[in-house]
């Protein structure tokens, strides 16, 4: 399913969203990004949670989840925190 683009065989808001407007979605609240892709729920964005962020918004970046991570990370432990990923949102965004 074209949809799908992070292969979790579900179809998330934001793949859904993107989808239907033709485009990629638009992240203007970044907590709910952030509860969006923290998949497991442990209140920290893991690379892989980062990957599929940028596989549901394409246009986001060229930059990889692990060069992504390495520059967002600003406390070194590996992850992003809520803080960490609106602040790399924001970059981004620019």
């Amino acid at each position: 399913m074209r949809s799908d683009t992070d292969g979790d065989w579900l179809v998330s808001r934001a793949e859904f969203d993107a989808a239907r407007l033709g485009r990629d979605p638009e992240i203007t609240d970044t907590d709910a990004a952030f509860d969006t892709f923290d998949v497991n729920r442990n209140q920290l964005i893991e690379v892989d949670e980062l990957e599929s962020l940028l596989r549901t918004c394409p246009g986001l970046t060229d930059e990889s989840a692990e060069s992504l991570l390495a520059v967002a990370d600003s406390d070194g432990d590996g992850y992003l925190s809520r803080g960490e990923f609106a602040a790399l949102l924001a970059r981004l965004a620019e």
